[in-house]
């Protein structure tokens, strides 16, 4: 992941998008919830989770996302696709 990161930042840096300056974090996200409703009880149940393995898996291609929030829900819009090579 970090390898990738990496090498999107070098092909992005001459088109005038700069790396960014906060530790690479690699992450996918499985949901979101709006404000802190319930967050307390979500955070008890994934903090019975904490230390759980759930496998590994393999990707072969990577998908760049739009994602605009509002008020009403996000708005996601496919930007490209993109095919891991090695």
């Amino acid at each position: 992941a970090r390898e990738l990161q990496c090498a999107i930042d070098r092909v992005l840096k001459p088109l005038g998008f700069e790396p960014d300056k906060r530790p690479f974090s690699p992450h996918v996200t499985l949901g979101r919830i709006k404000g802190d409703v319930r967050a307390g009880e979500l955070e008890k149940a994934l903090g019975q989770y904490a230390d759980s393995v759930f496998g590994t898996e393999g990707f072969s291609k990577v998908v760049l996302m739009r994602s605009r929030l509002r008020p009403e829900g996000p708005i996601y819009t496919r930007l490209g696709q993109y095919p891991l090579i090695g």
